[in-house]
Order: C-alpha cells, then structure tokens, then sequence
C-alpha cells in the first residue's frame, strides 16, 4: 500500500499527476515557511554565479544551458540506461518484460529532474536576486516548458524526441517571446497564442505518431 500510495509510482498522466504532486508541495512549504518571495544575499558571489558571472566572456546561463544540454544528450544516446529510458517511455510493459527494472529507473528519472531543476533554480537566483515560492502557482513556466517539450518534437506519452529537439524548442519560442515583447503583445493574448500552439503542436504528434491501445499502456 505504501508502494502505491507514493507519488513516483502513481498511475495517471505524468504532466497532471506532477502538476499536482508540485501543488502539494507548494501548500506544504508555505504553510511551513509562509513567504513569497526570497532574496538572496548581495554579497553571496558563489550563489549568484550562475546567473550573473561570465566566462570567457560568455554568460554562464548560455554555459549552464549548453553544458546540461550535452550531458543529457551524451546520457540518453550514448548509455545503455539511457536507451532504457526510451524503451520505457515508448512501451513501459514490453521494457518491463525485457528485465527492464522500471522503478528503479523511474527513481533515477526523478533524481536527474530534480538536479536539473536545481541548476535552474541557481540561474534563476543570479538573475533575478530572489527566489518565488510561488512561481508554480501564478507563472507560466510550466506551461512554457511543455510548450517548448512538445515544440521540440518530444511526444508526451514518451519514447520519442531528443535533447537536440528540445534545443530547437527553446529557440522557437524564445523568438516568439521577443516577437511577443518586441510587438507589445497583450498577456492575455499571448496566453491564447500560445495555447493555440500547443493544440496544433499536440495534434501533429498525435498525427504523425499514432499509438494504439496496446502501444500507450503504462507499465507497474
């Protein structure tokens, strides 16, 4: 029962059930910790590195990006966990029933978000010198990267797509962010255009990938 009842191994969706799961922590950190905003030290150099400091001349968001991109790329191509983890997203029985061990991996999925989630958020501190705990609840962050997910060419029921798409992703929609700033877009326009995007993106994946019953099962 306590197997199941963890959030890791949940059936359902995986965008709705982390959705969810990441409200669930949010009320549970501002109940403990009722703050919105946190700003981080001046003076604290090492923490504001990321987001702020150079090297070579290049800004070490545009390094942090690039490195983490190759990692992933190098992980997910060039590993045999890797080519489990497109096995298990294309088909989770069959991987399953090839000795694939799922919870494990599905373990090691998690643990490789969060430490990505993690180097954003250092990005994010040095940028903007503070920290918002509620970002989950009032931006479009999440919203931005399914939209730059499913732009990139990577299918939301998983076993498809590459690091190198999600590259693209983000350019797409960087350009059309500044077209959005540069032309003085309404955000609630905005809001529409980008839903609209994410529509036909999807209905495109599902088109050109379609998956029958079997196919789309989710494994143990």
């Amino acid at each position: 029962m306590r197997q199941r009842s963890h959030g890791c191994f949940r059936r359902g969706p995986g965008v709705v059930r982390h959705a969810g799961d990441d409200s669930r922590r949010y009320g549970a950190a501002y109940w403990i910790a009722p703050v919105y905003v946190v700003y981080a030290p001046q003076d604290a150099a090492a923490l504001l590195f990321a987001g702020r400091g150079t090297l070579f001349g290049i800004p070490m968001p545009i390094l942090v990006f690039a490195a983490a991109a190759l990692v992933m790329h190098a992980f997910l191509s060039r590993t045999s966990i890797g080519r489990f983890i497109y096995a298990q997203g294309d088909n989770p029985e069959a991987a399953r029933l090839s000795g694939i061990a799922l919870r494990p991996l599905t373990m090691l999925e998690h643990v490789l978000v969060a430490v990505f989630a993690w180097l954003a958020g250092l990005v994010w501190i040095g940028q903007t010198g503070n920290m918002q705990t509620n970002i989950v609840i009032i931006g479009t962050q999440i919203f931005d990267v399914i939209l730059v997910v499913v732009l990139g060419g990577i299918s939301l029921v998983g076993g498809r797509g590459g690091v190198l798409s999600v590259v693209v992703g983000c350019a797409l929609i960087g350009t059309l962010l500044n077209a959005f700033t540069i032309m003085d877009v309404n955000t609630e326009v905005q809001n529409i255009i980008r839903g609209v995007v994410l529509l036909i993106a999807i209905i495109v994946d599902n088109w050109l990938h379609p998956r029958d019953e079997e196919t789309a099962r989710q494994g143990d």
